[in-house]
């Protein structure tokens, strides 16, 4: 039904609770992580698809990354793109919304 399928999570939601270890729950990292709240999701998408296919094995991001395909990268992405950075200035918070945009990526 309509109802039930409104009651569901964000598909990439689910998916990104392991990024949450680093990242934060809500896309805002505390300490030296790089907060991916608010971010373009085509950027956020792109990095991961880097190290998805990198050679490398000696980080925790690439070896993350090789564990989705595609499409579940693609929702990850999207997830924290459409979460709000509250922690930028708000002109920057400008530039990730029209960024965000730009990616097709907009907050429903």
């Amino acid at each position: 039904s309509w109802q039930a399928a409104r009651a569901q999570p964000p598909a990439g939601r689910l998916l990104a609770s392991q990024c949450a270890q680093c990242h934060g729950t809500n896309g805002q990292a505390m300490g030296d992580m790089e907060s991916l709240a608010g971010e373009s999701a085509q950027e956020i998408y792109e990095e991961l698809l880097e190290m998805k296919n990198s050679a490398k094995t000696n980080d925790i991001m690439h070896r993350q990354a090789k564990g989705y395909d595609e499409t579940q990268l693609w929702l990850i992405s999207q997830y924290y793109a459409s979460l709000p950075d509250t922690h930028s200035d708000s002109d920057e918070s400008d530039q990730k919304r029209e960024r965000n945009r730009d990616d097709g990526w907009e907050d429903d």
